[in-house]
């Protein structure tokens, strides 16, 4: 058995015929001794009813897959379109799916960016994220709405950003806000495709042919009106009711494995990707590029936007009749030996083993670059010593180790905690910074006063009973490093009682800032314990204030009204105790009152309106005299 992470691909392309850049990179994967699952057709838009069909009849059968590697599996995920209504069932979904498969250590590979990929990778919790960016997502009528903010959601979180054509790299490299995204452009089995050169094809001229899925991007229209002077075929899937545009005199041929389809191109003089010019189109790179470059047959392009990785092997054309009758006409002119040799050399550098190992070595590089950072928490008198101590040990586990801790003992404090202080400030040689209230001032108090004894301008919370996950400053720091216009990154929380094995509620919460700045005005949608931000965001508004239990909501409410960017990581990387005497804090009239304190103070502050006002008051006030057991099961429920 070896160490190496599983890959998991999500996919919106089928394990089919013709391979993608998704099937070739997970079979070599596999070969290359991973465990390899592969997402098989996720789903990103609404489909039409003819192709639900034939999907359904599609997962009912079980496609000869004898020539995979048997550490590759194939899955076939039963999620619903990824839309924000169908998020919740979707949810459940994907935990159904992903039960089954017992993924650890895992690398996702996302070319679908989604709601249901991001519900994947929280279940997944995966070591790394990669987005890979095959689709012009700017062309919104093929797509739910949902994807433009799941995709941006994906590219804050992902690790790795990849982009098949330039448009996509110039497009990613925008919604990221400059970060580097490399081209992760198709590839061939170059051996294979090569042998279908024959040398005699413009001599002959006669046959042109279009492999790949016929679909309503693809100039069916030129294709008709050149088979009165040529021969054509099509060789794929037609999709929808293309087939009745299609001329009879188009000779139809069905989807090809590699091996059939090379040995049919053996035939072909001519490779023709006529596609109609649009806002689809001018953002993609043909996913057949490079077998047909293989091919050294002459290739003629019209309706898509020339790429410099193969413009100069290819004939360019207006997409008119005329103009491809020209070209044909010049071909024994124009395809001279050296065009031809360079054309099939292109397509040798882009070999899968190749590309392959390029793209193995990028996503399995250590970017260890962090930068320096302190952990702020606060302990007073009646914090349980046990707990406290399950805290410290959960910091001093992190993959990336803080700088400092600082702690503000916040009043005096009982014999039994002074002891485990003393005993991580002997055991931490100099990481702990304390700082010493005489008396109780609360917890907006202790915060304030600790974050400027804070040393660097990154800071993560903490509190003094809970549990974070190893990877979970190591996140939080690549994320803000990668968004650096983002102030304050937190993540979805895990409340437990007893212990973090016993898990009541998952607290998620929306992830973009656009999202957080909206929501908050009704509701604290953002956690705070868990979360890491940039000291000066902090100190620029005002700092913490004292304010009996809500010091947080106040902080992020005064952050968000100074222009402070905020994020939520998509995946649990904090447990949360959740004890009596914590719910019993949260309810009550005491409660009440205070929830309606804190409205007033963001009425005044310009954070919300009256309308906004009184509804808060309104719900909030329910809320807090609701009885502790309904209240508890509610949260339970509903994940408040």
């Amino acid at each position: 058995m070896n160490n190496l992470p599983d890959i998991l691909f999500i996919s919106s392309n089928d394990f089919g015929t013709l391979w993608y850049q998704r099937q070739a990179l997970a079979v070599h994967f596999a070969k290359a001794g991973h465990r390899v699952f592969y997402f098989n057709k996720t789903p990103q838009r609404w489909p039409e009813p003819v192709r639900v069909i034939k999907w359904l009849i599609k997962r009912t059968k079980n496609a000869n897959q004898t020539h995979l590697p048997e550490n590759l599996k194939i899955v076939k995920p039963f999620w619903l379109v990824p839309t924000e209504t169908l998020r919740p069932i979707n949810r459940k979904l994907v935990r159904q799916t992903l039960k089954k498969l017992d993924i650890k250590n895992a690398i996702v590979i996302a070319d679908v960016p989604s709601y249901n990929s991001l519900e994947a990778i929280e279940q997944i919790q995966p070591e790394k994220i990669v987005y890979v960016n095959v689709h012009n997502y700017d062309d919104s009528d093929r797509i739910v709405a949902s994807i433009i903010d799941s995709e941006k959601a994906l590219i804050q979180q992902a690790d790795f950003l990849f982009a098949t054509s330039e448009y996509n790299t110039e497009r990613t490299t925008r919604i990221s806000g400059g970060r580097k995204v490399l081209r992760s452009l198709p590839g061939t089995n170059y051996e294979l495709f090569t042998k279908t050169f024959r040398g005699d094809e413009t001599q002959k001229a006669a046959t042109i042919c279009f492999f790949g899925m016929v679909h309503d991007m693809v100039d069916i229209e030129l294709y008709n009106r050149l088979s009165e002077r040529f021969k054509i075929i099509f060789i794929g899937d037609i999709v929808g009711n293309i087939r009745k545009l299609i001329s009879d005199n188009i000779e139809l041929r069905p989807a090809a494995g590699q091996n059939k389809l090379a040995e049919q191109l053996k035939g072909v003089d001519i490779i023709g990707l006529f596609y109609k010019q649009n806002a689809y189109t001018k953002g993609v790179i043909p996913a057949k590029i490079f077998e047909c470059l293989a091919t050294g047959k002459p290739i003629l392009v019209s309706g898509i936007k020339e790429d410099p990785v193969y413009s100069e092997h290819v004939h360019h054309f207006d997409g008119t009749e005329e103009a491809a009758v020209e070209i044909i006409r010049n071909l024994g002119q124009t395809e001279t030996q050296e065009k031809i040799k360079n054309r099939q050399a292109a397509a040798a550098q882009a070999d899968w083993q190749k590309r392959f190992e390029s793209f193995r070595s990028i996503i399995f590089s250590e970017n260890k670059d962090l930068p320096k950072f302190s952990v702020l928490m606060s302990v007073y008198e009646k914090d349980e010593p046990e707990f406290f101590r399950d805290a410290m040990e959960s910091v001093l586990a992190q993959t990336a180790k803080p700088n400092e801790i600082v702690l503000v003992k916040d009043g005096p404090l009982n014999a039994e905690l002074e002891k485990v202080i003393n005993e991580y400030k002997q055991k931490t040689d100099g990481l702990l910074k304390i700082v010493s209230f005489k008396e109780n001032k609360g917890l907006g108090a202790a915060l304030a006063e600790g974050i400027k004894n804070c040393t660097f301008d990154i800071v993560g919370r903490m509190d003094a009973d809970d549990i974070s996950v190893p990877q979970r400053f190591e996140k939080q720091l690549t994320f803000l490093k990668n968004n650096p216009d983002i102030d304050v990154a937190s993540c979805y929380l895990a409340a437990f009682e007893r212990g973090p094995e016993k898990v009541l509620f998952v607290r998620r919460g929306p992830l973009l800032h656009e999202q957080i700045a909206k929501k908050f005005r009704f509701r604290f949608c953002m956690n705070h314990a868990p979360s890491m931000f940039r000291k000066k965001a902090v100190l620029e508004a005002g700092n913490y204030m004292p304010f009996a239990g809500l010091e947080d909501y106040l902080l992020w409410a005064k952050m968000l009204l100074n222009g402070a960017k905020m994020a939520t990581i998509g995946q649990v990387l904090y447990y949360h105790r959740w004890e009596k005497e914590l719910l019993k804090r949260r309810s009550g009239f005491k409660r009440a009152v205070q929830q309606i304190k804190l409205q007033k103070e963001l009425l005044k502050i310009g954070f919300i309106n009256r309308l906004q006002f009184m509804r808060n008051v309104l719900i909030r006030t329910i809320a807090a005299i609701l009885p502790q057991g309904l209240t508890k099961r509610l949260r339970i429920i509903f994940g408040i």
